[in-house]
């Protein structure tokens, strides 16, 4: 890669310009759309971590095989996925999900006589905390665990807040039932500010009953035990750091939809896939590619979110679609549905990839080309690697 972009410095290839563009002075859009996004830069991880990440010793080597499972035990929220688990011990490295994917977070303290699990285990128990991460995956290498702990102790804005969260419960023990905490959904600095975010700013921990904070509908409120699990918003910024917290232990943000677009007339804020866009492009000083295996969750996970967005787009957008001129009913019957069956359809047009509309324009175009042409001789498949 020997060409950077003028505006946020991503490599490329030469023969990834935009097709317009000259060869003496390429331009690319894929990264930043020229310029129009402008996102801070990645908080640099400690040197523990990045040394974890880039060496060559016997101790990186063995974490970032076992990366995804050394995140699991430190991360804040649980990954729920239908993980296909075939190929996971077979040839290059792979992570594979069928359906949706969705992060939950369960309440700070465990229920009577279950273990805690994730957010819960910065709070109950810290004494043995070490010892009830290694009983979970006893493969994994407790040295190890025990140093990106402390890490993320002194770093992570998220786990101290869960560490004050706890000091205030062991603090108060005639009025725990009453302690609460909510993760704010809105930033009070500014998204273009490189400092580290604080634990004051992403979140609040109540004593009593709340009264005079009122939380939204997006920010996640944690009670001391209420015996649930809850789901996190994809559009929360704080969907990403609380699960990576190996990816971004200092707490950066994630895609939120307050991200102002610079210079757009048709849009005002950054979608979910300019955002991982510009995040994925590789940079100078970037570490996020050595995150080998967990790095791959990463990528597939926020596919997903940039999925399910263009689908909560459509849903909510079906009048501006001119969903009528599909006629729904028609179609209903024309698969079989009976009347009672029938309900609210949603529709999705040719634009949405792998949509059946848009298989069926495919096969359309594809019959059209063999009537012109006639049918093809060879069946050629191309294998590309990325």
């Amino acid at each position: 890669m020997d060409q950077i972009c003028i505006y946020c410095g991503a490599k490329f290839w030469i023969e990834e310009k935009d097709y317009n563009s000259p060869k003496t002075s390429p331009t690319f859009a894929v990264c930043c759309a020229g310029g129009k996004i402008n996102l801070p830069p990645l908080l640099k991880p400690p040197s523990y971590l990045l040394n974890l990440y880039t060496s060559s010793s016997s101790d990186a080597n063995s974490f970032r095989k076992n990366i995804r499972g050394y995140n699991n035990l430190l991360a804040c929220t649980s990954l729920g996925a239908n993980i296909d688990e075939r190929f996971q011990s077979h040839g290059v490295s792979n992570f594979r999900v069928h359906g949706q994917i969705y992060h939950r977070i369960g309440s700070l303290l465990p229920e009577d006589s279950q273990q805690p699990m994730f957010a819960q285990l910065y709070i109950y128990d810290t004494e043995h905390e070490n010892n009830n991460r290694h009983n979970i995956m006893q493969d994994l290498n407790s040295d190890i665990l025990q140093h990106l702990q402390n890490m993320l102790d002194e770093c992570n804005p998220y786990i101290k807040s869960f560490r004050q969260a706890r000091d205030i419960i062991y603090s108060n023990s005639n009025t725990t039932s009453d302690i609460s905490m909510i993760i704010h959904a809105n930033r009070t600095h500014d998204s273009h500010c490189y400092n580290a975010p604080t634990s004051s700013e992403i979140a609040t921990i109540m004593i009593g009953d709340g009264y005079n904070i009122e939380p939204t509908n997006r920010d996640i409120c944690l009670r001391l035990q209420n015996g649930g699990l809850q789901r996190i918003s994809e559009t929360h910024p704080s969907y990403d750091p609380l699960h990576y917290v190996l990816l971004f232990p200092k707490g950066d943000d994630g895609w939120h939809i307050n991200i102002p677009l610079i210079g757009s007339l048709k849009r005002e804020n950054v979608t979910p896939m300019q955002f991982y866009s510009y995040r994925l492009q590789i940079r100078d000083g970037d570490w996020l590619q050595s995150a080998g295996r967990l790095y791959q969750q990463y990528i597939v996970d926020q596919y997903a979110k940039i999925e399910q967005n263009r689908l909560n787009y459509l849903r909510f957008n079906q009048s501006t679609l001119r969903a009528e001129i599909y006629q729904g009913t028609v179609d209903a019957v024309h698969t079989g549905d009976v009347s009672d069956d029938i309900g609210r359809r949603i529709i999705l047009p040719s634009s949405f990839t792998g949509g059946p509309r848009q298989m069926y324009q495919l096969y359309q175009d594809a019959m059209t080309i063999v009537s012109h042409f006639g049918k093809p001789d060879l069946f050629i498949t191309f294998t590309c690697n990325p």
